[in-house]
């Protein structure tokens, strides 16, 4: 398939959209910019699968009854907190070593490989927080900076960095990480941002995949 500079565009700005959803607690500002622009009808249908309208149904119904009170900005950062911050042990950690080590700490060996992957191919993360590299947000700016340079700049040489990205350092357990905040959530919110993620990076792994062979 033919991929577009307004395909690559589209799952830049979904990147941006899921760089704030996973690394910082959820504001009312965030959440009414979601609901006044509504995002669940504009969101790009990319599976067209029964998860992708499940998950659109979901947030769809949770902005609908947004009315942001105190209350309900409490129960959504509660939400966000036990799914991927903490305090304690978050039930869906948002970082690969987790899931790559048999010890499921931080800042393991395929933390330190991500570390040299973006060291050999230039790309920095400058954050103003100590946050580990292979966190999923953070992971999200680079796949934002990746596709837009694809778009922009030059395809055939920002492609194959993307494909090794995602096959290498995201794929072997993004999939997993959702799921279990897809399992966990308790809010709309986060349930249907949760699938839409996952059916994003199935996506994204495919369309990868197509221009990485068409680039070969």
């Amino acid at each position: 398939m033919a991929i577009s500079t307004d395909t690559l565009l589209c799952l830049q700005s979904i990147a941006n959209v899921l760089h704030k959803v996973l690394l910082d607690l959820p504001t009312a500002e965030l959440v009414e910019h979601f609901m006044l622009s509504d995002i669940a009808t504009q969101w790009p249908r990319l599976t067209h699968s029964q998860r992708e309208s499940l998950a659109l149904n979901k947030l769809s119904d949770y902005l609908k009854h947004w009315d942001g009170s105190h209350e309900q900005l409490i129960a959504l950062q509660l939400d966000y907190g036990q799914l991927f911050n903490g305090p304690g042990t978050p039930v869906a950690p948002p970082w690969g070593s987790v899931y790559q080590s048999a010890s499921g700490l931080l800042n393991g060996s395929s933390t330190l490989d991500l570390l040299t992957f973006y060291q050999q191919h230039g790309l920095q993360i400058h954050f103003d927080r100590n946050e580990p590299v292979d966190h999923l947000g953070l992971i999200c700016v680079v796949i934002a900076y990746l596709l837009d340079k694809m778009a922009t700049d030059n395809r055939e040489q920002y492609s194959p960095i993307l494909q090794r990205l995602l096959t290498d350092h995201v794929q072997p357990w993004v999939q997993r990480c959702l799921s279990l905040a897809e399992e966990h959530a308790q809010t709309g919110y986060y349930l249907g941002l949760s699938l839409l993620a996952s059916e994003y990076f199935r996506y994204l792994q495919a369309v990868s995949n197509e221009l990485d062979e068409s680039d070969a």
